[in-house]
């Protein structure tokens, strides 16, 4: 049997148990999880079940943004970002201690540098222009 990655995974999970009643969804996950056994990927559940979350939302028109800031992102201001890019934006949060200060937001392919480094950066490229 060809291994599978954990977005293929993932994307199983999703199928089995999408239309399901739900006094099947415990059978199914036990049959799921004998398949991730035979696939040598236990030791990846968290990762299948993150594949799992990111395709379920997809699915429902939610719209994954990664959000990376030096420290912790208030609940408030995560509810703002995802409304200025759409109701239906996920948040998920990163801590990266080396960001000066700020944030940074990806959505897709777009990046919204708010970050003290992208500022100067900028602020660089117009003073040497």
């Amino acid at each position: 049997m060809k291994k599978l990655s954990t977005r293929q995974l993932g994307k199983i999970l999703y199928y089995i148990t999408v239309d399901l009643e739900e006094k099947k969804i415990p059978q199914a996950i036990d049959e799921f999880l004998i398949l991730l056994q035979k696939q040598q990927m236990i030791k990846k559940i968290k990762l299948v079940i993150d594949s799992f979350t990111a395709y379920f939302a997809e699915q429902q028109g939610a719209v994954p943004i990664s959000v990376e800031s030096v420290r912790q992102v208030s609940p408030s201001v995560l509810k703002k970002i995802a409304q200025a890019l759409g109701s239906t934006a996920i948040p998920t949060v990163t801590k990266k201690t080396d960001l000066i200060g700020g944030i940074i937001v990806r959505k897709g392919n777009t990046v919204f540098d708010a970050s003290i480094r992208g500022q100067l950066i900028q602020l660089k490229q117009t003073l040497i222009s």
